[in-house]
């Protein structure tokens, strides 16, 4: 829908009323409410402040369409959006975590769960199912 919503904006409305019935209506019966809105668009001006077209027509579209095109694209690799040092980082901070890494009579210096930067990072992980420390 974005390529028509460009033709509409630098003001090609034949050119976009092609695109949409060679694009757009063939997949109409299973984005109707999208085919609906990007229909009414050609109704519009690009510097409508009417809405939903407006926020259609806005540049901040494009990072919507940005992220979308990188979430959709991570899943079809299955990827994860975090970054595989941070995941690694948390698994290793977790299984080094017990329940005593909170309590300040159990506080040890060498345990990097007890001691920042890990600490805050440790906090919304869970703990290991360690009895006793291995430190």
């Amino acid at each position: 829908i974005q390529e028509f919503v460009e033709l509409q904006r630098s003001g090609k409305r034949m050119e976009a009323i092609a695109y949409a019935r060679k694009n757009i209506v063939p997949i109409g019966t299973e984005y109707f409410d999208e085919l609906k809105q990007a229909v009414a668009l050609l109704a519009f001006e690009s510097t409508t402040l009417c809405e939903p077209y407006a926020s259609i027509f806005s540049k901040a579209r494009w990072n919507d369409l940005i992220e979308q095109f990188k979430s959709d694209n991570y899943s079809l690799h299955g990827l994860t959006n975090e970054a595989l040092l941070s995941i690694l980082l948390k698994a290793g901070i977790s299984s080094l975590k017990t329940q005593y890494c909170f309590n300040q009579e159990f506080h040890e210096i060498n345990c990097p769960t007890c001691n920042e930067p890990f600490n805050s990072l440790a906090e919304n992980l869970p703990f290991s199912l360690h009895v006793h420390s291995v430190l």
